[in-house]
């Protein structure tokens, strides 16, 4: 069912995102830089914000026993427990995929359109006297408008709290609030999904592994562990900017 689910999503928002991308605000700030460092941030981002998620559960939950208990049902799923083909064609990159093209591809999109309506390329193709060139050749271009850094902040909280809302449960949708916003951010600061997506999938793919590394982590002491995974997250951050 999940699959499925994830199939008709992909059907829908990657043509979607197709006819964006082009003239998307996120096209005009397409950067370039080194591919080893931003793979190395990546790793660390997503490591860390798995980590620190999971600390963060294992406080706060036991302080909200009814949450805890509805939380502990949707989490009971063989493919969300288990390290299988399905699980990691499902969570491992079904989810980074569908959801990057959906919330950060598309929706966030739209948000920064809402916020900032001078960014909204104009429907126009200039015409073959104003271009010199054949009228084939002509094509919309991303509209190099800049994007006031508060309307960017106001786009990216709304998409980040549909993507939390779109998780149906309370507990998922407020650590999935946290990582919308991350992920936002990400795109934005290269001008693709391509590093959200990337930061997803090692969010999600960790989760399979997080209680061992937790275990490890914590023969350390809590306090040395907790501190670890923060400076993981904050160092990949860094790092990324």
């Amino acid at each position: 069912l999940a699959l499925a689910a994830q199939l008709v999503t992909l059907a829908v928002f990657y043509p979607w995102w197709r006819h964006l991308r082009e003239t998307s605000a996120l096209a005009a700030r397409r950067s370039r830089g080194s591919h080893a460092v931003r793979i190395l941030a990546v790793a660390m981002i997503g490591l860390g914000m798995q980590l620190v998620i999971a600390y963060a559960l294992t406080f706060v939950l036991p302080l909200f026993p009814a949450l805890e208990t509805d939380y502990a049902e949707v989490m009971d799923s063989p493919v969300l427990n288990g390290l299988t083909v399905l699980s990691m064609v499902v969570v491992a990159i079904g989810a980074p995929v569908t959801e990057e093209l959906a919330c950060r591809g598309v929706m966030l999109e739209f948000a920064i359109r809402a916020f900032c309506p001078q960014h909204v390329p104009e429907a126009r193709r200039q015409t073959f006297e104003e271009a010199g060139a054949p009228a084939a050749s002509h094509a919309p271009v991303a509209p190099r408008i800049a994007v006031p850094s508060r309307c960017f902040w106001m786009a990216n909280v709304l998409q980040a709290l549909l993507f939390g809302i779109l998780h149906m449960n309370i507990v998922q949708g407020c650590y999935a609030f946290g990582i919308g916003l991350l992920l936002g951010w990400v795109a934005w600061r290269t001008g693709s999904v391509r590093a959200s997506i990337g930061v997803h999938l090692v969010i999600n793919f960790s989760s399979f592994f997080v209680e061992p590394v937790t275990a490890l982590l914590g023969s350390f002491g809590i306090v040395p562990a907790v501190a670890l995974s923060a400076a993981l997250l904050a160092g990949g951050i860094r790092l990324f900017a």
